[in-house]
């Protein structure tokens, strides 16, 4: 008796070789993701996951700084990253990226001036 694919694939196969098509020959079967991310994929679905979805392949930062790592760890990395906006922390209100920053305090106009006057 044929019996049709309970993935979806649809192609019908004799019941005794149900188990053999799902687990091996199916075009729908899934697999574990190569990466260790523990997701299950569609097997055809495998490369474009690991290429753009998966939480574990290397990604460039986005701000420029040339580090590499891990997707899922991105958002973290970009709050920390030294080319990330960080506020003045003398309180003008500007967001500078870390390179600026350091010069900007030099000429922020909150920054503590000695008087001319000597006072």
């Amino acid at each position: 008796r044929r019996v049709r694919c309970p993935q979806g694939c649809g192609l019908e196969v004799e019941a005794g070789a149900l188990e053999v098509h799902k687990n091996g020959e199916c075009a729908r079967r899934t697999v574990p993701c190569l990466l260790g991310c523990g997701e299950e994929v569609p097997e055809a679905r495998l490369e474009e996951h690991m290429a753009s979805a998966c939480s574990r392949r290397t990604v460039s930062c986005p701000l420029g700084c040339g580090q590499e790592g891990e997707a899922g760890c991105l958002e973290e990395h970009v709050k920390l990253c030294p080319k990330g906006l960080k506020a003045c922390p003398l309180g003008c209100g500007k967001e500078l990226s870390g390179d600026a920053l350091e010069s900007h305090k030099a000429a922020c106009p909150r920054r503590l001036v000695l008087c001319p006057l000597g006072c």
